[in-house]
């Protein structure tokens, strides 16, 4: 049984900025540094790594059309700047629609044409996003598989607690700290930012990840502490990201490249 939003590699629209030309009353349009590739390999210890690539290719206003990987295709429609749907093909066929559903100018939740209806709801406190849970839905009824809940500190998530219900309920903590640059995700749809996410990125942040601290269960005295080893391109972004554990285990590295 399918327990994951299809989704959830897959990025968005690229925004654009205008920027006021200092000293007179000309503007000019400032290109936003945008992903190329992200490739991210994934490591597990005696078994064989992971690698996924996703390539990105925009139109000319810099707006995302579509991400590939391997054989597999997201396809990105909007209204204005909001996303309405994502078509997910492999081998060309089409395989998968999500839907994304809006409160005003918030994002509430995306669902999957799927058997089992895929869901991902957003909750928000003061306009800033406070939970986050995915589910499915098994012979009609609603089944909560995961909901974590956000503590920001200015743009950036400084703790989650992580709730999940695969086999009953188990309770975590995740604490951050963050460096002053740019996330590689900075400039995606700011929709989209809300849900992506992978093993070594988060578009949640402004700002990347240096230290990462585990608590399992919650109030355990006992903690996992993981760092992040950032290079950074001349503009401050990222051009590659690893996540190591404290004994030195690469658990995860991204490649970014951009235009």
């Amino acid at each position: 049984m399918k327990k994951q939003i299809l989704i959830k590699s897959f990025l968005a629209a690229i925004l654009l900025i205008v920027a006021s030309c200092s000293g007179d009353d000309d503007t000019v349009l400032e290109k936003p540094v945008l992903v190329k590739k992200i490739t991210e390999t994934i490591n597990f210890g005696s078994m064989p790594s992971e690698t996924t690539t996703t390539e990105f290719t925009y139109d000319s206003n810099s707006v995302l059309l579509f991400t590939t990987s391997g054989t597999d295709r997201a396809e990105f429609i909007y209204s204005g700047n909001k996303v309405t749907k994502s078509k997910v093909y492999r081998n060309g066929a089409l395989r998968l629609t999500n839907n994304f559903f809006y409160d005003g100018n918030f994002l509430t939740k995306i669902v999957a044409d799927d058997q089992e209806q895929s869901t991902t709801k957003f909750t928000y406190v003061n306009g800033v996003l406070s939970s986050m849970e995915t589910g499915y839905y098994n012979g009609g009824n609603y089944v909560l598989a995961q909901k974590k809940d956000y503590v920001f500190n200015a743009s950036n998530v400084s703790e989650v607690i992580n709730k999940t219900y695969f086999f009953g309920e188990s309770i975590g903590k995740l604490v951050y700290t963050y460096d002053v640059n740019p996330s590689p995700l900075k400039n995606l749809n700011p929709y989209l930012r809300l849900y992506f996410n992978s093993e070594t990125l988060d578009g949640l942040s402004e700002n990347n990840p240096l230290t990462r601290t585990a608590y399992y269960p919650v109030n355990s005295a006992t903690t996992e502490i993981q760092h992040y080893d950032i290079l950074y391109l001349h503009t401050d972004f990222p051009i590659e990201i690893r996540k190591i554990t404290a004994s030195n285990f690469v658990l995860s590295e991204a490649k970014i490249e951009y235009q």
